[in-house]
Protein backbone atom coordinates (compact mmCIF):
# COMPACT_ATOMS: atom_id res chain seq x y z
CA UNK A 1 0.00 0.00 0.00
CA UNK A 2 1.29 3.34 -0.84
CA UNK A 3 2.47 5.84 2.02
CA UNK A 4 -0.59 8.21 0.66
CA UNK A 5 -3.00 5.74 0.79
CA UNK A 6 -2.52 4.85 4.27
CA UNK A 7 -2.27 8.27 5.34
CA UNK A 8 -5.76 8.81 3.44
CA UNK A 9 -6.86 5.74 4.92
CA UNK A 10 -5.73 6.61 8.46
CA UNK A 11 -7.57 10.15 8.50
CA UNK A 12 -11.12 8.63 6.85
CA UNK A 13 -10.99 6.15 10.47
CA UNK A 14 -9.77 7.90 12.91
CA UNK A 15 -11.53 11.42 11.89
CA UNK A 16 -14.12 9.86 10.26
CA UNK A 17 -13.79 12.76 7.44
CA UNK A 18 -10.45 14.54 5.43
CA UNK A 19 -9.57 17.55 6.49
CA UNK A 20 -7.92 18.14 3.62
CA UNK A 21 -9.72 21.04 0.64
CA UNK A 22 -9.39 18.57 -2.69
CA UNK A 23 -10.25 21.64 -5.53
CA UNK A 24 -8.23 20.87 -7.63
CA UNK A 25 -6.86 17.50 -7.00
CA UNK A 26 -6.12 14.91 -9.90
CA UNK A 27 -7.40 12.30 -7.38
CA UNK A 28 -10.73 13.77 -6.80
CA UNK A 29 -13.69 11.68 -7.53
CA UNK A 30 -17.24 13.59 -8.18
CA UNK A 31 -20.09 11.00 -8.18
CA UNK A 32 -22.00 11.25 -11.41
CA UNK A 33 -20.01 13.61 -12.70
CA UNK A 34 -15.86 13.01 -12.85
CA UNK A 35 -13.41 11.38 -11.62
CA UNK A 36 -9.89 14.10 -12.06
CA UNK A 37 -10.51 16.36 -15.12
CA UNK A 38 -12.53 13.42 -16.96
CA UNK A 39 -15.79 13.76 -17.15
CA UNK A 40 -18.63 11.50 -18.31
CA UNK A 41 -19.68 12.29 -21.82
CA UNK A 42 -16.04 13.19 -22.48
CA UNK A 43 -15.17 12.53 -25.86
CA UNK A 44 -11.88 10.63 -26.46
CA UNK A 45 -10.41 13.55 -27.95
CA UNK A 46 -11.21 15.28 -24.86
CA UNK A 47 -9.73 12.94 -22.52
CA UNK A 48 -6.47 12.97 -24.73
CA UNK A 49 -6.61 16.53 -24.72
CA UNK A 50 -7.05 16.51 -20.53
CA UNK A 51 -4.40 13.63 -19.80
CA UNK A 52 -1.98 14.11 -23.09
CA UNK A 53 -2.02 10.88 -25.77
CA UNK A 54 0.70 8.72 -24.10
CA UNK A 55 -1.37 8.39 -21.01
CA UNK A 56 -4.16 6.79 -22.83
CA UNK A 57 -4.24 3.21 -24.09
CA UNK A 58 -7.04 2.10 -26.62
CA UNK A 59 -7.49 -1.39 -28.25
CA UNK A 60 -9.27 -3.00 -30.31
CA UNK A 61 -11.44 -6.00 -28.48
CA UNK A 62 -13.14 -8.48 -31.27
CA UNK A 63 -17.00 -9.26 -29.88
CA UNK A 64 -17.19 -11.29 -33.59
CA UNK A 65 -16.80 -11.14 -36.89
CA UNK A 66 -17.91 -7.72 -37.45
CA UNK A 67 -18.22 -5.78 -34.02
CA UNK A 68 -15.34 -4.86 -31.88
CA UNK A 69 -15.34 -2.90 -28.29
CA UNK A 70 -12.92 -0.27 -27.12
CA UNK A 71 -11.16 -0.69 -24.47
CA UNK A 72 -9.84 2.48 -23.27
CA UNK A 73 -7.10 2.46 -19.94
CA UNK A 74 -5.84 5.70 -18.75
CA UNK A 75 -2.54 6.14 -17.16
CA UNK A 76 -1.84 1.79 -18.27
CA UNK A 77 1.96 2.80 -17.06
CA UNK A 78 0.85 4.14 -12.98
CA UNK A 79 -0.67 2.02 -11.05
CA UNK A 80 -1.97 4.44 -8.65
CA UNK A 81 -3.72 6.88 -11.41
CA UNK A 82 -4.93 3.84 -13.57
CA UNK A 83 -8.32 3.93 -14.90
CA UNK A 84 -10.65 1.90 -16.91
CA UNK A 85 -13.14 4.46 -19.51
CA UNK A 86 -16.48 2.86 -20.60
CA UNK A 87 -17.80 4.36 -24.16
CA UNK A 88 -21.10 4.42 -24.97
CA UNK A 89 -22.44 4.05 -28.59
CA UNK A 90 -20.83 7.47 -30.01
CA UNK A 91 -17.39 6.51 -28.16
CA UNK A 92 -18.19 9.14 -25.21
CA UNK A 93 -17.63 8.50 -21.80
CA UNK A 94 -20.50 6.38 -20.02
CA UNK A 95 -18.57 5.55 -17.17
CA UNK A 96 -15.02 5.58 -15.00
CA UNK A 97 -13.94 2.63 -13.65
CA UNK A 98 -11.42 2.29 -10.84
CA UNK A 99 -10.09 -1.07 -10.06
CA UNK A 100 -6.76 -2.69 -7.55
CA UNK A 101 -4.12 -3.12 -10.04
CA UNK A 102 -2.08 -5.10 -7.39
CA UNK A 103 -2.15 -5.63 -4.37
CA UNK A 104 0.92 -3.31 -3.29
CA UNK A 105 -0.44 -0.01 -5.12
CA UNK A 106 -3.76 1.25 -4.15
CA UNK A 107 -5.13 3.99 -6.32
CA UNK A 108 -5.10 7.22 -5.17
CA UNK A 109 -8.53 8.29 -6.25
CA UNK A 110 -11.04 9.56 -3.45
CA UNK A 111 -14.47 11.32 -3.12
CA UNK A 112 -14.44 13.73 -0.56
CA UNK A 113 -16.26 11.71 2.23
CA UNK A 114 -13.23 9.52 1.90
CA UNK A 115 -14.52 6.19 0.02
CA UNK A 116 -11.43 4.94 -1.03
CA UNK A 117 -10.31 1.28 -2.61
CA UNK A 118 -9.09 -1.09 0.25
CA UNK A 119 -11.81 0.23 2.70
CA UNK A 120 -13.47 -2.38 4.36
CA UNK A 121 -17.03 -3.23 4.80
CA UNK A 122 -16.45 -2.21 8.55
CA UNK A 123 -15.09 0.99 7.94
CA UNK A 124 -17.93 1.69 5.54
CA UNK A 125 -20.57 1.13 7.97
CA UNK A 126 -19.63 3.30 10.37
CA UNK A 127 -19.48 5.99 7.82
CA UNK A 128 -22.49 5.26 6.46
CA UNK A 129 -24.21 5.17 10.53
CA UNK A 130 -25.34 2.12 10.02
CA UNK A 131 -25.84 -1.64 7.86
CA UNK A 132 -25.47 -1.93 4.35
CA UNK A 133 -27.26 -3.93 1.41
CA UNK A 134 -24.83 -5.66 -1.17
CA UNK A 135 -24.70 -9.01 -3.22
CA UNK A 136 -23.39 -12.22 -2.33
CA UNK A 137 -20.17 -13.59 -3.80
CA UNK A 138 -19.05 -15.87 -6.25
CA UNK A 139 -20.49 -14.74 -8.83
CA UNK A 140 -20.18 -11.57 -12.01
CA UNK A 141 -21.41 -8.92 -9.76
CA UNK A 142 -20.26 -10.10 -6.68
CA UNK A 143 -20.06 -7.79 -3.68
CA UNK A 144 -21.90 -5.14 -5.11
CA UNK A 145 -23.55 -2.32 -2.63
CA UNK A 146 -27.43 -1.81 -3.49
CA UNK A 147 -28.50 0.20 -0.67
CA UNK A 148 -26.88 2.64 1.17
CA UNK A 149 -30.68 1.95 3.59
CA UNK A 150 -30.91 5.63 4.40
CA UNK A 151 -27.82 6.36 5.77
CA UNK A 152 -25.17 9.16 5.57
CA UNK A 153 -24.19 7.80 2.13
CA UNK A 154 -27.40 7.58 1.02
CA UNK A 155 -27.38 10.94 -1.10
CA UNK A 156 -23.68 11.29 -1.80
CA UNK A 157 -22.98 7.90 -2.98
CA UNK A 158 -25.70 8.81 -5.81
CA UNK A 159 -23.85 7.96 -9.19
CA UNK A 160 -21.08 6.19 -7.59
CA UNK A 161 -20.87 2.19 -7.38
CA UNK A 162 -19.06 0.30 -4.95
CA UNK A 163 -18.10 -3.46 -4.62
CA UNK A 164 -16.48 -5.44 -1.98
CA UNK A 165 -14.59 -8.51 -2.44
CA UNK A 166 -13.19 -10.91 0.10
CA UNK A 167 -9.58 -12.29 0.18
CA UNK A 168 -8.86 -14.95 -1.72
CA UNK A 169 -8.36 -17.03 0.98
CA UNK A 170 -11.17 -15.88 3.02
CA UNK A 171 -13.32 -18.96 4.19
CA UNK A 172 -17.59 -18.28 3.78
CA UNK A 173 -20.47 -20.11 2.67
CA UNK A 174 -23.74 -18.53 3.48
CA UNK A 175 -23.51 -15.12 1.63
CA UNK A 176 -22.56 -16.05 -1.76
CA UNK A 177 -24.70 -15.76 -5.27
CA UNK A 178 -26.88 -13.00 -6.24
CA UNK A 179 -29.11 -12.95 -3.20
CA UNK A 180 -29.00 -9.20 -0.81
CA UNK A 181 -27.42 -9.53 2.60
CA UNK A 182 -27.31 -6.87 5.03
CA UNK A 183 -23.57 -5.83 6.47
CA UNK A 184 -24.52 -6.62 9.43
CA UNK A 185 -24.70 -10.72 8.24
CA UNK A 186 -22.83 -12.41 11.03
CA UNK A 187 -20.35 -14.12 7.91
CA UNK A 188 -20.05 -10.32 6.23
CA UNK A 189 -18.56 -8.98 9.30
CA UNK A 190 -16.22 -12.18 10.10
CA UNK A 191 -15.15 -12.12 6.22
CA UNK A 192 -14.75 -8.15 6.38
CA UNK A 193 -14.68 -7.88 2.87
CA UNK A 194 -12.59 -4.59 0.92
CA UNK A 195 -13.73 -1.88 -1.79
CA UNK A 196 -12.12 -3.61 -4.75
CA UNK A 197 -14.24 -1.63 -7.09
CA UNK A 198 -15.68 2.12 -7.93
CA UNK A 199 -17.32 3.16 -10.79
CA UNK A 200 -18.38 6.42 -11.65
CA UNK A 201 -21.98 6.74 -14.01
CA UNK A 202 -24.42 8.60 -14.72
CA UNK A 203 -26.90 8.75 -11.61
CA UNK A 204 -30.92 8.58 -12.44
CA UNK A 205 -33.53 8.78 -10.44
CA UNK A 206 -34.80 5.55 -10.32
CA UNK A 207 -31.76 3.97 -9.94
CA UNK A 208 -29.53 3.32 -6.37
CA UNK A 209 -26.53 1.97 -7.70
CA UNK A 210 -24.87 0.48 -11.17
CA UNK A 211 -23.49 -2.41 -11.82
CA UNK A 212 -20.51 -2.38 -13.89
CA UNK A 213 -20.71 -4.26 -17.48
Amino acid sequence: MSNYAKWYLGIVILLGQAFVTYADDDCLIIPGQQVGSIKLNDSLSSVRKHIGKHNMLVEEIPLDEDTHLKHVTVYPENEEKQLVLQLDENERVEAIIIDRVTEDEVPCYHNKEGIVIGLTLRDIEKMNGKPFKLTGFDWDFQGTVSSWEDGHLENVMRGLAVRLLPDADDKYSEIVGEEIFMSSHPEMQQVNPTVNHIEVYKYKAKRQTQVSH
